[in-house]
């Protein structure tokens, strides 16, 4: 492979001088074009005779320039005039659906962050097929180009070897605290939804309350079952029916607004003194409810709720809640996923998650939370 300028051995100027002009020249001619991959190192130094300080210096130097940029595998590209300088690319694997509020806001402050940083941000999501495999078309689609890191919030195991294979650096993001000392070959993020479990337990125990009843509609990652029953109180927990063709934040919804309306709608319906809902929507379809029978809170029944921050079920007294900031625990990330670009961390890990917020909606409800616990004895 002939490079289309020569160096003089005798000139004034330096062969980092020399080397540079040439290749400027050659790239603002249109020699090498936008998109373009300059010749590997090896050829300018087997045909020029420098070393790999010279080249080095001369990358450094059309770099600072903005006429090229270094990316993994492809070499050094030549830049459109008009294109930014990145220092590299990030993906983003993300779960599907629109509808995850946490998710969203969250992945936005990732983005915004490595972008403000100088790092090209890419998102995609990997969907199940009819037949339960997976369409990881699009992921190696942008496999193939130049990626410096890939951040897996989506960790089925036939996803996390599709990036493996492809030999890219990647990091992960788990919605499960694991319990193991062992961890990844990467570095990890684990978002323990029971980190604030403890506050909660004592304000429990604090408010004098004997009787919890835990409501979800799947298995909750959130389980304040286990904790409750250390320090004596009596749980248990009501899974509610969701029908799952609806769209998942109405369904939700409206499947607590009918169970619980049909609960408290009986003469003398069975109530704990602390309903604990594990799901935002739950608790707004449980409000709702509750307001429709005249069941007041904390008067009759306390409660304490899952909520995110900025968009936490809506009531007249301030609830106590397990809540999660997206935009902290973002910015935590981003923070975190910047240093593991930049060679500041290695194989570390983060955990994020809730906070325990008192409000007024704790209480031991006098009226009801008897019959719970004697029917609890029986």
């Amino acid at each position: 492979m002939l490079l289309p300028f020569q160096i003089i051995r005798n000139s004034t100027k330096t062969l980092v001088d020399q080397i540079t002009d040439g290749l400027r020249e050659a790239i603002t001619c249109g020699v090498y074009k936008p998109g373009d991959s300059l010749p590997p190192m090896r050829v300018f130094t087997e045909q020029f005779g420098v070393s790999r300080i010279v080249m080095n210096e001369v990358v450094a130097r059309l770099k600072g320039e903005g006429l090229i940029n270094a990316r993994p595998r492809l070499g050094c590209v030549v830049l459109s005039p008009d294109e930014r300088l990145w220092k590299g690319r990030v993906l983003m694997v993300n779960p599907i659906g629109d509808d995850n509020y946490f998710n969203n806001v969250y992945s936005g402050i990732i983005r915004d962050a490595l972008i403000g940083s100088e790092y090209m941000y890419l998102s995609c999501v990997v969907p199940q097929l009819d037949t339960k495999e997976y369409d990881m078309s699009v992921l190696r689609h942008i496999l193939r180009s130049s990626v410096n890191l890939v951040v897996l919030s989506s960790l089925k195991p036939k996803i996390v070897e599709c990036v493996a294979k492809a030999g890219v650096r990647y990091v992960t993001i788990s919605q499960f605290a694991s319990q193991s000392d062992v961890r990844p070959p990467c570095a990890s993020a684990v978002i323990d939804w029971n980190v604030a479990m403890k506050d909660f337990v004592a304000d429990v125990k604090s408010a004098g309350i004997r009787t919890v009843e835990q409501v979800s509609w799947i298995r909750s990652l959130s389980d304040a079952l286990s904790p409750l029953a250390e320090i004596g109180v009596s749980t248990r927990e009501w899974r509610i029916s969701v029908n799952r063709s609806l769209p998942r934040i109405y369904a939700v919804k409206d499947a607590a607004y009918r169970a619980f309306k049909q609960r408290l709608s009986k003469s003398d319906p069975e109530l704990p003194e602390l309903f604990y809902f594990a799901d935002d929507r739950l608790a707004e379809g449980a409000f709702l409810a509750m307001a429709e029978c005249g069941l007041r809170v904390p008067e009759d029944v306390g409660v304490v709720t899952w909520a995110n921050y900025g968009l936490g079920p809506v009531f007249g007294k301030e609830l106590s809640r397990m809540e999660m900031n997206p935009f902290e625990e973002g910015r935590r990330s981003a923070s975190w996923i910047l240093e593991v670009l930049e060679g500041r961390r290695d194989l570390s890990r983060l955990v994020i998650g809730p906070v325990y917020i008192p409000g007024a909606t704790l209480s031991a409800g006098h009226a009801f939370g008897k019959r719970f616990d004697e029917e609890k004895k029986k």
